[in-house]
C-alpha cells in the first residue's frame, strides 16, 4: 500500500506528534500505520472502525528521534481496499 506524507518535514526541526485522527467510509475497519520518516519504523497504529472515526491524543508529545523527517501514514490492510476512502489528520509541535 502507498505511504503518504501527512506532515511535511521541516529542516533542523523535530516534529513531535500530539494528535492523529481519521475517518473511514468503507464497510471494513482499516488499520493505518504512522511513521516518522518515509519507510521508517512504525511508531503507532490507528484502527478506524467501518463507517466511523477514530482519534488519539498524546498528552505528552510523541518524540521524533531525528530532525527533518516527515510524518507519514500507510494503510496496513490485506485485500482490495482501493474503494475505501480514509482521511487522516495529524497535528505536531515543532521542537527546535
Amino acid at each position: 500500500m502507498a505511504e503518504t506524507t501527512v506532515i511535511s518535514a521541516v529542516a533542523s526541526v523535530y516534529l513531535d506528534l500530539i494528535y492523529v485522527g481519521g475517518s473511514n467510509t468503507s464497510t471494513n475497519a482499516i488499520r493505518v500505520d504512522l511513521r516518522y520518516g518515509t519507510a521508517g519504523t512504525v511508531i503507532d497504529t490507528l484502527v478506524i472502525p467501518a463507517g466511523n472515526v477514530a482519534e488519539k491524543k498524546y498528552s505528552v508529545p510523541f518524540p521524533m528521534n531525528a530532525t527533518a523527517q516527515p510524518i507519514t501514514a500507510q494503510v496496513n490492510q490485506a485485500g482490495e481496499i482501493s474503494d475505501s476512502p480514509v482521511t487522516i489528520t495529524a497535528l505536531a509541535v515543532q521542537n527546535i
